[in-house]
């Protein structure tokens, strides 16, 4: 699969003509974090939110979003 991709991606640079393009590529290919961790950027007060979200996700605590919708069109129609 790795395989597919790169050679996918060389297709795809070998075909582009647009110099800020392919520098944007070459910068993210080659100065990224590999230890960079969104995760770390998150306060103590945040990651227990997303924690807590996850929680109730699982215990199947959630609507979905055309539902969410549907509520929000409900209550602006009162």
């Amino acid at each position: 699969m790795s395989y597919l991709i790169k050679q996918k991606l060389h297709q795809l640079i070998d075909l582009c003509d647009n110099e800020s393009q392919l520098e944007d590529i070459r910068s993210i290919l080659q100065d990224r974090d590999l230890s960079y961790d969104w995760w770390d950027e998150l306060s103590e007060q945040e990651q227990n939110q997303v924690r807590e979200a996850e929680e109730q996700y699982e215990r199947g605590e959630y609507i979905s979003f055309s539902e969410l919708m549907s509520q929000l069109d409900s209550k602006k129609k009162k």
